[in-house]
């Protein structure tokens, strides 16, 4: 199930909706449905300097309180915006209300993996 967020209409500055990932039922060998945890679980998905341990809040602004990390909502929007800075070091961190769920994704710079592999293959 995807959820729609709606952004307020004023100028002022709103707290953004918190994204949610709908946990989706699987079948089991006899074909019964069943369900994985909670039916929704609060996440936000951030971007950290993996040297610094800073997570990204605006253009030139970083901070080591997660809380006040820009949430992107999605991986897609978080890895697009490392790539605009020259991805290295950076990683998406899908940040769950409990942290143990937490999962941290490496981000990879396109150009430089291309040339990297280039280099490999005529090695």
């Amino acid at each position: 199930m995807s959820q729609i967020l709606e952004m307020p209409a004023t100028e002022e500055k709103a707290e953004l909706p918190r994204a949610t990932a709908a946990a989706r039922p699987a079948l089991s060998s006899s074909g019964e449905e069943f369900h994985h945890g909670p039916a929704e679980i609060p996440m936000r998905v951030l971007l950290r300097h993996n040297k610094t341990g800073r997570f990204f809040c605006a253009e030139n602004c970083w901070t080591t309180d997660s809380s006040q990390a820009r949430d992107f909502h999605t991986g897609w929007w978080a890895t697009s915006v490392a790539f605009s800075m020259d991805a290295q070091n950076l990683a998406v961190i899908y940040d769950f209300d409990d942290e143990q769920y937490n999962i941290t994704v490496p981000v990879a710079c396109p150009s430089k993996a291309r040339r990297s592999a280039k280099r490999r293959s005529f090695a």
